[in-house]
């Protein structure tokens, strides 16, 4: 019995790191490209659905720190940012 609440507790420390992953605001969009700007000092992980190519979280991509990447990005556009080597699918 003592080894299920390590469980859960491991489980709940797993999760609350993973969401602040998630809530990462580092990168914006910009519709020149179109690219992801990434305005932090680490690299970022990205997920995102769309109104255009990417619908229902098919796309990802990793920009680095400080950089741009050409991406495929609607005018309509939700996405999800993971630092510290972390990655996953949206929605966030």
């Amino acid at each position: 019995m003592r080894i299920l609440p390590k469980i859960f507790m491991t489980t709940g420390l797993f999760l609350a790191m993973s969401a602040v992953g998630a809530q990462a605001t580092c990168l914006s969009i910009d519709y020149s490209g179109p690219f992801w700007v990434n305005h932090c000092s680490t690299s970022v992980w990205v997920n995102w659905s769309d109104n255009a190519y990417c619908g229902n979280w098919s796309c990802s991509d990793r920009v680095g720190a400080g950089q741009r990447s050409t991406a495929s990005i609607g005018s309509r556009v939700q996405w999800c940012e993971w630092t510290g080597g972390a990655a996953g699918r949206g929605p966030c």
